[in-house]
């Protein structure tokens, strides 16, 4: 199959999460100041969840252009990280609408987990799929970013029930890891895979 089909319903799917996302925003019930700060947690849960889906959608195209072939093995890795990312709209009202609650905060970081988790599979399976000694793999090289964040998830999925307040640093401080694209990928030449 060509990786051009996987990519494109990749990017309406993370679109409509997208969308459900900032549709689940809800306007003050007054027009005052006072009722803006009152959804705050709301709007910045939001925008950390945003800035999540932005990260994905931007590495997920630099590492499927590397590639000219789709498994059905990576098909079914690359749905399966859609169907964790799906969760983050549910888990991003949840934070915000109880923030720093254990539970909310416990599943949110779940969700970022399991997401986190499902890409590394995607990344894992191109990787596999090129042998340890493609340019891809040398690109991709020991992932010291992904480990990171991926460590710091699981600290804040750990101590959500005991310091919540923590977790929620910790979600708001991962993606800043990701702010700039992954450049491992970004000198390969697309056409070699």
């Amino acid at each position: 199959m060509s990786k051009n089909r996987m990519e494109a319903f990749s990017d309406g799917v993370l679109g409509i999460i997208i969308t459900i996302m900032v549709l689940q925003l809800e306007v003050p019930d007054e027009p005052t100041v006072r009722a803006l700060l009152a959804i705050w947690p709301t709007v910045l849960c939001y925008a950390i969840s945003f800035v999540y889906l932005g990260t994905y959608w931007i590495n997920h195209h630099q590492l499927v252009s590397k590639i000219t072939y789709v498994s059905g093995k990576l098909l079914w890795k690359n749905l399966f990280c859609l169907f964790c990312l799906s969760f983050i709209p549910f888990a991003t009202e949840f934070m915000g609408k109880f923030p720093f609650n254990p539970l909310a905060t416990f599943v949110y970081g779940v969700v970022l987990l399991l997401s986190a988790l499902s890409y590394l599979g995607i990344q894992y399976e191109i990787v596999r799929f090129g042998g340890p000694d493609s340019e891809i793999a040398q690109s991709i090289g020991h992932d010291h970013k992904g480990k990171i964040t991926l460590a710091m998830y699981f600290v804040a999925v750990c101590v959500a029930y005991f310091w919540p307040h923590l977790s929620g640093l910790l979600y708001a401080v991962a993606p800043l890891f990701w702010i700039i694209p992954d450049m491992r990928l970004w000198s390969i030449d697309e056409e070699q895979y």
